[in-house]
């Protein structure tokens, strides 16, 4: 089987209870990781794709390389860009954040290897320099999807993960408090 994570980007509603649930429809260890959240009166503005950045003219990233992206200026707070692995040299993990910030502990996409593979993903991250490290060599593709119009808190961390325990079951729902933050 194929035992490798996958990432995903979900924009979801915190629960007035101050919870987030996660539905699994089969048996699987889950892992929640936080880029960032809209406080209550914040809003998120969506726009026509913007390419920022595109390697497959060029060089591919090397392994362990960073790209570093200027976006287009911006009152925004924050911005939600998709990140593409195309064609990887081997297995391996894109990580996309605020170059101020500097690199997270957590991957934004997982990829794999495959003729004309392509994989992507959304993030969050701060006005300002985006930055993009591989640990495998890939061609990248970042695109501007849109932006936050109010403060986004930004941290990169990770707040749930089944892989040291029971995994949760087939059909069920796994809540978590995202405050922990």
């Amino acid at each position: 089987g194929d035992f490798r994570a996958r990432a995903a980007l979900a924009y979801a509603p915190v629960s007035a209870a101050g919870q987030v649930c996660v539905y699994s429809s089969a048996t699987t260890d889950v892992i929640v990781d936080v880029s960032g959240f809209t406080p209550v009166g914040g809003s998120y503005v969506p726009r026509n794709p913007v390419r920022l950045a595109d390697t497959r003219g060029g060089s591919p990233l090397a392994p362990n390389a960073t790209l570093r992206i200027t976006p287009p200026a911006s009152s925004s707070d924050a911005f939600a860009i998709s990140v593409t692995s195309v064609n990887p040299a081997a297995p391996g993990f894109l990580t996309a954040y605020t170059c101020a910030d500097g690199l997270p502990a957590i991957s934004t996409l997982n990829y794999t290897t495959g003729a004309g593979m392509a994989i992507a993903n959304l993030t969050i991250v701060g006005n300002g320099d985006i930055c993009v490290t591989t640990s495998a060599q890939t061609d990248v593709l970042i695109d501007l999807q849109g932006e936050f119009t109010e403060p986004v808190a930004l941290g990169k961390v990770r707040l749930l993960d089944t892989r040291s325990g029971a995994k949760p079951a087939a059909g069920s729902t796994t809540q978590f408090d995202p405050t922990t933050i």
